[in-house]
């Protein structure tokens, strides 16, 4: 076997990605995760993988799992506010309202009119009216 670097193109990745969100849509977490897991080897150094099987992950109830590949995710690329928002609202989930809103807040900065932006003041508004805090 040959030691070649493997270099999908972004069409690839997505397509991936695009099966991986699908297989989670139909409840088949594990599957998921192996399709996000590949995303990671391929393409180690991007957020992507980490964010989508963090996601995936708290879907699973594995909760600390999650919020460590999404500070994963953040680690790799600090200014990527998709990673970011996913850590944001991970943390808002788990109840650590202070490390979320600190997250959000970033995003909403770095982002104020793209989707980031948005979805990270939606959550910041909803943290607002209580929404993390009820059981």
């Amino acid at each position: 076997m040959s030691n070649q670097n493997v270099n999908p193109d972004a069409g690839q990745i997505k397509f991936l990605c695009e099966a991986g969100l699908l297989l989670v849509s139909k409840g088949k977490f594990a599957e998921a995760c192996d399709i996000f897991q590949g995303v990671i080897a391929l393409i180690p150094k991007r957020s992507i993988g980490y964010t989508l099987l963090g996601d995936t992950w708290m879907s699973m109830g594995k909760h600390e799992d999650a919020i460590k590949i999404h500070q994963q995710a953040v680690d790799l690329e600090p200014d990527n506010t998709f990673a970011r928002v996913h850590l944001g609202e991970t943390h808002l989930m788990m109840k650590k309202k202070d490390k979320g809103l600190a997250e959000l807040r970033k995003v909403a900065e770095a982002d104020p009119n793209g989707a980031d932006g948005t979805l990270a003041k939606h959550l910041i508004k909803a943290s607002e009216l209580g929404v993390f805090t009820k059981a």
